[in-house]
């Protein structure tokens, strides 16, 4: 049997100038994880209403999808309400939208604020959740803030 020359130099062994096989199906194996990842990325846009803002819940917000390794951003807007658009695993969307529901201010954020005493801790009414296929427009989570 004989191969097109375009498809030869694919069957070809590995270079030892390029690290061996042992690298070589490392590299395949974590591009195989990137390729499932984006497959099985979503994205939610929460909106989240209730007592929301002044209570240190941006920052928690970014903390939280930071630890779960999700992209996106989250802002106040102006009717008093937080708006969060996050890509990344179903399994870390939802844990996140559980965790925004169960929102408690912590010590490190208000450690170093004035008002620590009177801030009040964030009051849930409901968040309204929009899933979507991810787009993959973020390369991490930041926190908009208004001009």
């Amino acid at each position: 049997m004989t191969l097109r020359p375009a498809l030869r130099h694919r069957l070809r062994p590995a270079s030892p100038r390029l690290g061996g096989q042992g690298e070589q199906a490392q590299g395949i194996q974590e591009r195989v994880k990137i390729i499932k990842n984006m497959i099985m990325a979503k994205r939610i846009e929460l909106k989240i209403y209730g007592e929301v803002q002044g209570v240190f819940f941006r920052a928690q917000a970014k903390k939280i999808a930071d630890e779960l390794g999700l992209t996106g951003y989250v802002e106040n807007k102006s009717d008093n309400t937080v708006k969060i658009i996050a890509e990344g695993g179903e399994k870390e969307l939802k844990n996140l939208i559980e965790r925004c529901y169960n929102f408690k201010s912590s010590e490190s954020e208000t450690k170093n604020c004035s008002r620590r005493d009177t801030i009040p801790s964030a009051v849930i009414e409901k968040i309204n959740v929009e899933w979507e296929e991810a787009r993959g427009e973020f390369e991490g989570f930041e926190i908009k803030y208004q001009n």
